[in-house]
């Protein structure tokens, strides 16, 4: 017998399931397949379950996380693709937060957004009244 866990995947819910899709593709995740209203994404060894299907309670509530290695690299991709104009979402600037971490805010078409860090950070996909997807990694010490 193994109880030796494999994966976990969060169902993420989405307002517009097309719109949603498509945002999550130009992000830089994979769609993997879309059968039945729930379409797998995945990028290198993580992944998520886009659904069609919008609940407020779970979607203010509901936060994955991703480990990122360069924040401003991250960050640069997204302006330089002009994701926030074409889905009409905000980008926030790389900011350097008290507990040591640095970040950036970008929102998704439905209301949630991602933030990024330098080396190892933990990226949060988070269906909140601001559905954030925030990258955190610890602040060289100098």
């Amino acid at each position: 017998m193994s109880l030796r866990t494999v994966e976990l995947k969060a169902f993420v819910p989405a307002k517009d399931f097309e719109l949603s899709k498509s945002f999550y593709r130009d992000f830089g995740f994979t769609m993997a397949s879309d059968n039945h209203g729930v379409a797998y994404f995945h990028d290198e060894n993580v992944s998520f379950l886009l659904q069609d299907f919008y609940a407020k309670e779970l979607a203010e509530n509901l936060m994955l996380h991703l480990l990122v290695e360069d924040v401003d690299a991250w960050w640069s991709k997204l302006s330089s693709q002009g994701i926030s104009e074409k889905y009409g979402v905000k980008q926030s600037a790389v900011v350097q937060q008290p507990w040591r971490m640095r970040d950036f805010v970008l929102y998704d078409p439905s209301g949630g957004s991602l933030a990024n860090r330098p080396e190892h950070a933990v990226a949060c996909l988070r269906n909140s009244k601001e559905r954030a997807m925030r990258a955190l990694a610890p602040t060289p010490r100098t």
